[in-house]
């Protein structure tokens, strides 16, 4: 049996999921059928405890919109899964949560489309995700990987971890969950197999947040390059767009876009500053300009490069 931590909640119980009669804790099956196997004790054995003991291949804690979309892909696959939840009362909440178009591409990838209708969140911190090496747990959601909620990447996160942990985690590729060893080698792919889309939304996330929060005035300077950057159209605007929404997923572009805002930025306030001025920019201001975007991207880059 495996269990995940999805760190989410659910906002709205989905069509055909039904809760058991505690009060206290309520647990959702997923609504696929497990395909039987005739004369096969494993699957015999497994079927009794399913029915006698409410035993499940995969035990799913939080009901949010990564438990649900988990649920039903190892559903689909013919694991018995059971989706539990401490509260099915929606949250108060200010803000909204964001689907990117990577998001829903996931969910496509999934057999699952968007319902219209409010979905409510709340701001995260930045929490870099680590390599999982406990035997029948696996921490996903916010429980394992928060940024600040600035560009709406968290959702687009979420269903692309549930993509990837599907396939890797699928019958073809791992018969028997029980099979540790198979399981944690699987998770140690998964950690660095997922960095490939959700380093990029991490890092955009908070590089921005520190950007649009500037606090000295070279994160001014770069703040007001920035804008200057994006008025130039093209691939200054449709590849940071398409880094935003999940679409783009190669940090390599990141950090060539950042950068190049940095030394966009002191092109810019050497355009603003008088003549008498340009040196003391030039070889000064033009140093801290890029040590400060090191600064603020570098520890980003350092946490998503961690095991």
């Amino acid at each position: 049996m495996l269990t995940m931590f999805s760190g989410t909640k659910i906002t709205a119980l989905p069509p055909g999921v039904n809760t058991s009669p505690s009060p206290q804790l309520r647990t959702r099956r997923s609504t696929q059928s497990v395909p039987k196997v005739e004369d096969t004790q494993t699957t015999d054995y497994r079927d009794e405890r399913r029915r006698e003991h409410h035993e499940a291949d995969v035990v799913i804690v939080g009901a949010g919109i990564l438990g649900c979309a988990a649920a039903v892909a190892f559903g689909k696959q013919g694991r018995s899964v059971l989706l539990l939840e401490k509260s099915l009362k929606e949250p108060d909440r200010i803000v909204g949560e964001l689907l990117q178009p990577g998001g829903v591409n996931a969910l496509e990838k999934l057999g699952m489309r968007v319902e219209a209708g409010k979905l409510r969140s709340m701001p995260n911190s930045f929490l870099p995700p680590t390599t999982q090496k406990q035997p029948g747990l696996i921490m996903l959601g916010d429980a394992m990987n928060m940024r600040h909620p600035l560009t709406g990447g968290g959702m687009t996160v979420a269903f692309n971890d549930v993509v990837l942990l599907s396939n890797l985690l699928s019958p073809a590729n791992i018969p028997n969950l029980e099979d540790s060893n198979a399981v944690l080698t699987a998770m140690s792919t998964f950690h660095w197999q997922r960095k490939h889309g959700s380093s990029v939304i991490n890092i955009l996330a908070m590089a921005l947040y520190s950007l649009f929060a500037a606090n000295n005035q070279y994160l001014e300077y770069i703040k007001k390059g920035c804008f200057k950057y994006f008025l130039r159209g093209g691939k200054s605007v449709s590849e940071p767009c398409g880094m935003l929404a999940g679409l783009i997923t190669h940090p390599l572009m990141l950090v060539y876009h950042f950068f190049y805002v940095a030394f966009y930025a002191i092109w810019v306030r050497l355009q603003d500053v008088s003549v008498w001025r340009a040196p003391y920019t030039l070889c000064v201001e033009s140093v801290m300009v890029v040590w400060t975007a090191a600064s603020v991207i570098g520890p980003y880059l350092v946490a998503e490069m961690k095991v």
